[in-house]
């Protein structure tokens, strides 16, 4: 792997060093999903939001560093701590 990072191809390299960089577009996307999943977690975090796609409440706590849209939160930890343990009304 090391070797494939440091002789492959140009778009390896730069790909596998925006995969770290906290200020490239998708990764500041990303985080703000994980940080609106924590706003939706402490709204809910005894019952959840249930297994749904969270497109409308991923939208409704969107906050302004947000760079896509998304009906999930780009990490499994994130997803099953908002979504688990709903019992719907």
């Amino acid at each position: 792997l090391a070797l494939a990072l440091a002789f492959g191809p140009q778009e390896l390299r730069d790909r596998a060093r925006s995969i770290a960089d906290p200020t490239y577009i998708t990764n500041v996307g990303r985080i703000s999903l994980w940080k609106s999943g924590w706003v939706a977690f402490l709204e809910r975090p005894v019952l959840g939001h249930g297994l749904q796609d969270m497109l409308e409440l991923i939208a409704r706590l969107r906050r302004p560093d947000a760079t896509f849209v998304a009906g999930h939160h780009h990490n499994n930890w994130v997803q099953v701590a908002v979504s688990t343990l709903a019992i719907r009304e």
